[in-house]
């Protein structure tokens, strides 16, 4: 129970990037607790590199850790600090958790498997004003399966610090969003699904604040075009699922709800 224990502590608090809600939390924890051993587990791998400016690789017989950035957030040095903080602690974490679960399972006469941590930020998109990154972080404590999660990140260049996406808005984000979202999850998921329901918690719509959303520039013309809503294993559906991610283009609705500053950033298709 010790290492299921760490297992659990661990990939909430660090793997899923992602806030979840408390029943969230609840529920990925009563999941976890029903793993397999992690002798049958697969092994989580860190994502490709993408040409990152700033990547932080490490193996040794207790941890595979890597941390990535890339060269917009780089180029900023409060940004690269925040980072570097953030890796930081990580690997601190990490490697701790590790160290613990090691010598846990000595005392057990049970084998030990390598631990890994990855965290990659890429560009989402960026124009004069913000710089929208997102990450994907995976972790591997010896558990039943590696977790992942995802994280967004909006840069006030003018202000040289993170806002949050809800402080574009002169409105609350639930009134803009939740609907759009919900439709498009329930869709996703019969999709998914071939049109079956299944009747609990993961037909329900999961709230905005367990989701990362990331504006996005798909045309690279210097202003966001899409929002994307990325839900994470155990946010939509069960952990078997995967991912999901729903995508809009901005709406006129929105750009009118913007406060007047930010809304030469963004642009309807």
């Amino acid at each position: 129970m010790v290492i299921s224990r760490l297992a659990i502590a661990y990939i909430i608090a660090v793997a899923l990037s992602a806030c979840h809600s408390p029943e969230t939390r609840q529920k990925i924890e009563k999941m976890e607790m029903k793993g397999t051993d992690a002798r049958e587990a697969p092994r989580a791998q860190p994502a490709p590199s993408h040409s990152q400016a700033f990547s932080r690789v490490e193996k040794t017989p207790l941890l595979d850790f890597t941390y990535e950035w890339p060269l917009e957030a780089a180029a900023i040095p409060a940004l690269a600090n925040r980072f570097t903080k953030d890796m930081e602690a990580a690997h601190k974490d990490a490697l701790e958790t590790a160290e613990e679960a090691q010598s846990a399972r000595k005392g057990m006469n049970f084998d030990f498997h390598e631990h890994q941590f990855s965290r990659q930020w890429v560009t989402a998109g960026q124009t004069a004003s913000l710089l929208s990154l997102v990450s994907t972080t995976s972790a591997y404590t010896g558990g039943a399966h590696p977790n992942h999660g995802s994280g967004a990140l909006l840069w006030d260049r003018k202000a040289d610090r993170e806002i949050k996406l809800a402080d574009l808005f002169t409105v609350p984000m639930a009134t803009l969003f939740t609907d759009p979202w919900c439709k498009g999850i329930d869709k996703a998921r019969l999709d998914r699904r071939q049109g079956e329901r299944m009747d609990g918690p993961f037909d329900t719509c999961p709230p905005l604040s367990d989701l990362a959303i990331v504006p996005a520039d798909t045309d690279h013309d210097g202003r966001f075009d899409r929002l994307r809503f990325l839900a994470d294993p155990y946010v939509a559906g069960p952990y078997a699922e995967g991912d999901y991610e729903v995508t809009f283009a901005i709406q006129p609705s929105w750009l009118a709800a913007m406060k007047p500053e930010w809304r030469s950033s963004f642009e309807t298709t």
